[in-house]
């Protein structure tokens, strides 16, 4: 081990000696600034004041109130409540539709119209393919009797002829050609001897004539039906309503549309060129309205009759108790007070029975001849002058500077 230790001692000393031995293999050392402590070998202006002053702690922010947003407001608790109920009105006026297809329509339109009177109850009795024609088919002189003695009818409106274009046959069987005189006059029979079962029960009958057809043959019969309409409601105290007129144009010719109840240009008649559309009912329905209304109008007002006095009821035999007492007693205490004051005059004062009669057309002129619109003297103040020269004459006065009037462009210098 010492001999060891001694070896590596030796080496360690020859390394050191060569390394000293050349002189280029380590650069010459020079002294290099310590910057470690830069401000203790610097000198340094004394410090001022201002670096010596005491900084006082900034205070912490005060803390920020929290905004506490209001809760929403409740909604509001809706109450939904059944709306009131109309009182049940008893209807006084019970109108009754007979007829065809055409008067299924117009019975829906005179419902709607009657829509907002509870006072009138519109009914329908109607078949679509009847007439008057075939009683075997359908019997309406029959029917209308049994109904007006077992129905409530105050007013009745037929629609009826426009399936009617058939053969007929009379009380003895005898077929008859459609819209020969023969076929009219038994024709005519049927519909007066409706009238007369409406005219013996006192019940308004308002008779439908039929409208223009799209068809010239069809409207041809359906004016001639119309002729026997308007007779035999003549005859029997019906009355009859025209709606061939309002469903043709300016010309009197068939149209498909035409103007509403508002005026409107709207489709009437159906592609058939025979029915009323809905809007063509509704307006067929308003002549047929103004005429029940009419009606209505003229109805005696009701009676109501006053109780008379009860023999056991102390009350009934007082006169102020009874329907219409006090007003009477307030009557009779004026009447009383009346009777200590003199009479009032009565005297009419007395007018002439005619005035000063006065000329219209001839010129008006004052005393001496001189007429009244002629020129007044002219006037002593300098504003009457101007007045007269404007109006009279036409001569405007001069415009002055600055005023108003004043349209002068000015001076370009």
């Amino acid at each position: 081990m010492q001999s060891l230790s001694a070896l590596v001692a030796r080496l360690f000393v020859l390394v050191a000696l060569a390394a000293a031995a050349l002189p280029g293999a380590v650069p010459e050392a020079r002294a290099q600034p310590d910057d470690r402590f830069p401000l203790q070998f610097t000198p340094q202006m004394a410090p001022s004041r201002q670096q010596f002053r005491r900084v006082r702690p900034t205070p912490p922010p005060a803390p920020r109130a929290e905004r506490r947003r209001a809760p929403p407001p409740a909604a509001a608790t809706m109450v939904i409540r059944d709306a009131p109920e109309k009182p049940a009105i008893e209807p006084t006026a019970f109108v009754m539709v007979f007829g065809d297809v055409m008067a299924e329509l117009v019975a829906n339109g005179l419902a709607d119209a009657f829509d907002d009177n509870p006072d009138v109850r519109v009914s329908k009795r109607t078949v679509s393919s009847s007439g008057l024609v075939r009683d075997d088919f359908f019997d309406w002189r029959k029917t209308m009797r049994e109904m007006l003695a077992s129905e409530k009818i105050t007013h009745a409106v037929v629609v009826l002829g426009s399936n009617d274009r058939q053969t007929l046959k009379d009380a003895s069987g005898t077929a008859l050609e459609p819209m020969s005189d023969a076929w009219k006059e038994a024709y005519a029979g049927r519909v007066e001897e409706i009238g007369r079962a409406f005219a013996d029960k006192n019940v308004p009958l308002f008779w439908v004539g039929m409208p223009i057809m799209e068809s010239p043959r069809f409207t041809a019969d359906m004016v001639a039906l119309n002729e026997i309409f308007r007779s035999a409601a003549r005859k029997t105290g019906a009355i009859y309503i025209d709606l061939f007129e309002p469903f043709a144009d300016a010309k009197n010719r068939y149209s498909s549309f035409g103007p509403d109840l508002a005026g409107d240009t709207v489709k009437l008649r159906t592609s058939d060129g025979v029915h009323f559309t809905k809007a063509g009912a509704r307006k067929a329905a308003h002549f047929i309205e103004v005429e029940i209304r009419r009606s209505l109008d003229q109805r005696a007002p009701a009676i109501v009759a006053v109780p008379g006095a009860d023999p056991d009821d102390p009350a009934s035999h007082d006169p102020s108790l009874q329907p219409g007492g006090v007003e009477r007693a307030i009557d009779q205490a004026v009447l009383r007070g009346l009777d200590g004051l003199p009479p009032a005059p009565l005297t009419i004062p007395q007018r002439p029975v005619a005035g000063p009669i006065l000329p219209l057309t001839g010129p008006e002129s004052a005393q001496g001849g001189a007429l009244v619109a002629g020129v007044s003297r002219k006037p002593s103040t300098e504003a009457g002058q101007l007045v007269e020269r404007a109006l009279l004459r036409g001569q405007v006065p001069d415009p002055k500077p600055g005023r108003a009037d004043d349209f002068r462009w000015p001076d370009a210098r």
